[in-house]
């Protein structure tokens, strides 16, 4: 026991240091994107400010759309780090970091050693899984909370009754709690959904006892219950808003105005799974050749099918529609494809796995390929050093896919998947300094020139849309007038908070007021704001490539003649 249990803390340790710079390194180096980084670093930001852990607020408006784990942990990161941007990602960093080490757990206790590396290869660098590491949501949390919980019981399944088994059902009923308590009621519906499915198509009712219900449901309640009852008893709308429009109105209408096709989440599915979408084919040709009548010999395989087909048709059949809701598929393919590509490359003709390894080198090149093509489709918003990280890029990605299908060609190791992983691993560490460059949904540039100037909060308005991350920089509630997102009307109509969400005509009668305010907007709602306010002059004060910033009073910072809104911003009337 002693070499298998060095090796475990080994690979531990080399996992926690290759994939912690990985998802580590350069989080912090783009400004948060709107709306959702916004969103989701304000929340938290306003209950370190307010000192409330039980109501969320955003921009002090009852936000009760998600339940508020994710933001207490946000707040933790942000109470010790500060208010930026490499503590706002911290936790996104950190669960997938915790995801990978969990696939890695898993794939080696299921299939061995080489799996769960692979596995953990895959997942971190897959494009989907990636990106999302990179991003202050909600889903990269949930997604691992669901796939500890799915994992530990799968293994416990394949236990006899006693100490090892209870222990790991015990760890399913907590990890459906946190799940619960970080995106609501899907932490328990997805999980039940693909357990369900697959004890039926398994026929293993009778291995589903002793499952420890006596003792995990009182542990699920004692975790996910007592924030939803503090809640609901300080604000007793909350169970309609929570329950009722938050998870089956938005799953069964359109009012988030989130509507994709059908077949919305199956194409990004692929697109998520770049650079190994191709040896998909093959794995499930592979279960597909063993026939239905063995599908006892291959359980494992059959639960990860399971579980990424509930989650894809699951969303699918919502009417609400956002990328990241699959990201919960995503630990299971890295694993379904660790196991296929082990198993496979032992084959004395490991023909499927030369096709896959071939399309994921050609992939690469291809995309290597094409990457330049972004200097002429993003030519305005390139700066200098966006152009070299591209043509960097470029040349990486074409370099390692011809490694990728020559090694290959020559080498048939399980070890050739380290081509692959070393290509995409370095291209991703590239994709943050390159957002960077390319950002236009960030008011950070604003934010900066109204803390230079000393501007007060009661001194800021938004025009034409609610920038979510404007508050987290200028470390304070704003104003906004006219246009704010449909999921703040709940909160706005429970409390009154029409002093700092104003119509247009109270916006007019301060902006020509005695007191000097500086109103803040995109460049590309120039024209809709000129209709708003046709007679609206002001002085222009700040002007980027996509906000500006202009006063109703004369400022040193500022153009000193007052002109109407729409000849100040006139060099940026196409945008």
């Amino acid at each position: 026991m002693e070499k298998p249990r060095k090796s475990l803390y080994k690979d531990l340790a080399l996992l926690s240091l290759v994939l912690g710079i990985l998802f580590f390194a350069t989080n912090g180096v783009r400004p948060l994107a709107n709306p959702d980084e916004g969103r989701y670093a304000e929340i938290p930001r306003e209950m370190l400010e307010s000192g409330n852990w039980v109501s969320p607020r955003l921009n002090g408006v009852l936000y009760f759309d998600k339940p508020p784990l994710f933001y207490w942990l946000q707040a933790v990161a942000m109470k010790i780090g500060g208010l930026n941007e490499r503590a706002a990602r911290f936790w996104p960093a950190a669960f997938a970091l915790a995801g990978c080490g969990g696939i890695y757990l898993a794939g080696r206790e299921l299939f061995g050693r080489r799996v769960g590396l692979s596995a953990a290869a895959i997942l971190s660098t897959s494009l989907m899984f990636f990106v999302n590491s990179q991003l202050v949501i909600i889903d990269m949390a949930v997604s691992v909370f669901i796939s500890f919980a799915l994992l530990s019981f799968l293994v416990a399944m394949g236990e006899t009754a006693g100490s090892r088994r209870k222990n790991l059902f015990l760890a399913f009923y907590v990890f459906l709690a946190l799940a619960v308590l970080t995106k609501g009621l899907i932490g328990l519906v997805i999980p039940g959904g693909i357990i369900f499915l697959w004890v039926l198509v398994m026929n293993r009712w009778k291995h589903l006892f002793p499952c420890h219900a006596g003792i995990g449901v009182p542990l699920f309640l004692l975790v996910a219950l007592p924030w939803h009852i503090l809640v609901w008893k300080e604000h007793p709308e909350f169970a309609w808003y929570y329950f009722v429009h938050e998870h089956f109105l938005r799953f069964l209408t359109n009012g988030h105005g989130r509507e994709q096709p059908f077949w919305f989440f199956f194409v990004f599915l692929s697109v998520g799974l770049v650079p190994w979408i191709g040896f998909l084919p093959g794995a499930l040709k592979r279960v597909y050749s063993l026939g239905w009548k063995k599908r006892a010999h291959q359980q494992e395989s059959f639960f990860f099918l399971i579980w990424i087909a509930f989650v894809v048709l699951f969303f699918s059949a919502s009417s609400s529609k956002l990328l990241p809701y699959i990201l919960p598929a995503f630990p299971p393919l890295a694993l379904f494809l660790a196991k296929y590509i082990d198993s496979v490359a032992s084959d004395s003709k490991p023909g499927n796995l030369v096709i896959g390894m071939h399309i994921t080198g050609l992939l690469t090149l291809v995309i290597g390929a094409a990457l330049p093509t972004a200097i002429y489709v993003l030519e305005r918003d390139l700066s200098p050093l966006a152009v070299r990280l591209i043509y960097v890029s470029s040349i990486w990605l074409g370099i390692g896919g011809i490694s990728t299908i020559v090694l290959f060609a020559r080498y048939t190791s399980r070890t050739v998947i380290l081509v692959p992983f070393a290509t995409w691993y370095c291209f991703l560490l590239l994709m943050n300094p390159l957002s960077a460059e390319v950002n236009v949904k960030s008011s950070r540039a604003v934010a900066s020139k109204l803390q230079t100037m000393g501007v007060g909060a009661t001194q800021v308005y938004t025009l034409a849309a609610y920038h979510q991350d404007l508050p987290f920089y200028l470390r304070s509630q704003i104003f906004v007038v006219g246009d704010w997102p449909r999921d703040m009307d709940f909160g706005l109509k429970i409390e009154d908070h029409s002093d700092r969400f104003l119509g247009e005509e109270e916006f007019v009668k301060r902006w020509v007021g005695e007191n000097q305010i500086f109103a803040v907007a995109r460049n590309k709602h120039l024209n809709r704001i000129s209709r708003t306010f046709p007679g609206l002059e002001g002085y222009l004060i700040h002007r980027g490539n996509s906000y500006f910033l202009i006063s109703n009073l004369p400022s040193r910072q500022g153009l000193s003649k007052k002109l109407p809104i729409s000849v100040l911003i006139a060099p940026h009337r196409s945008e």
